[in-house]
């Protein structure tokens, strides 16, 4: 076995330690919005240390502390990715396999580059 390799019987062991600290916490009410790129997920699905999580979108619900802090990070990184793919939106080209060459020509011809494998792999 691997130096730093968790064995089955630490990780449920930490998932018996994780399920107890998260019943233990305060609990606060939020609500999950909607994904807008998977409106088809009703629930919102995770894991902490192994324990599996699964809450209703757009109902109020009561989660403890760590996991609305979870799902709050993750909502504010989904939201960041999203308004950077609407600010670049339009700005770049679409490179298909049928269109490689022309596009590493319009690359050397900007970047001033002459010397550039052009061979896949």
């Amino acid at each position: 076995m691997a130096k730093n390799q968790i064995t089955e019987a630490e990780l449920a062991a930490m998932a018996g330690d994780t399920r107890k600290i998260l019943k233990k916490q305060k609990k606060v009410q939020i609500v999950i919005p909607t994904d807008p790129d998977k409106p088809y997920e009703d629930f919102y699905q995770g894991f902490i240390n192994g324990v599996p999580f699964s809450y209703p979108r757009n109902e109020l619900i009561e989660v403890p502390e760590s996991v609305a802090a979870l799902i709050n990070d993750n909502l504010k990184t989904v939201k960041m990715k999203k308004d950077l793919e609407d600010e670049y939106k339009g700005r770049g080209k679409l490179v298909r396999d049928d269109s490689r060459e022309e596009a590493l020509a319009n690359a050397q011809a900007i970047l001033g580059i002459t010397n550039v494998n052009t061979t896949e792999g």
